[in-house]
């Protein structure tokens, strides 16, 4: 049974980029991208040494020529961090992945309304108006 291709008819068209010899070809963006940068660069931030086969845009070019062949747009991922964090995260909007505290990193992500400060913590509250002392952390919700 075939595969339905349910991409948009933009998608669709753009895929087309991907062919072009500027992206793919013998000295082409995604060969030189996997050789000046061969680990997974997600993975690398993690302390992880995994091998590159994907290169990423950075920013979703959408079709847009300038964005699609602009090597500074592009990034080596591997496998993984591609087709998972990075397609969810441009599902969302933002990225799920959260630091040590706990706290997503991503600034979008809606956690983030009631972002933690410096030094750990939720938005604090004064306890003594207008003085700038007695700050202390708000208790999270349940």
């Amino acid at each position: 049974m075939a595969r339905t291709d349910r991409r948009s008819p933009e998608a669709v068209a753009y895929r087309r980029m991907y062919k072009d010899k500027r992206w793919r070809g013998k000295g082409g963006i995604r060969e030189r991208r996997l050789a000046q940068e061969p680990l997974c660069r997600d993975c690398r931030k993690r302390g992880h040494l995994t091998p590159a086969t994907v290169v990423d845009h950075l920013k979703e070019h959408k079709g847009d020529p300038l964005l699609f062949f602009d090597y500074d747009n592009t990034q080596s991922l591997c496998s993984p961090c591609h087709d998972g964090a990075k397609q969810s995260e441009e599902k969302r909007g933002f990225s799920s992945a959260v630091g040590p505290d706990g706290w997503p990193i991503d600034a979008r992500h809606p956690a983030m309304a009631n972002a933690p400060r410096a030094g750990g913590g939720r938005k604090v509250k004064a306890t003594s108006a207008g003085t700038g002392a007695g700050f202390k952390k708000s208790k999270k919700p349940n």
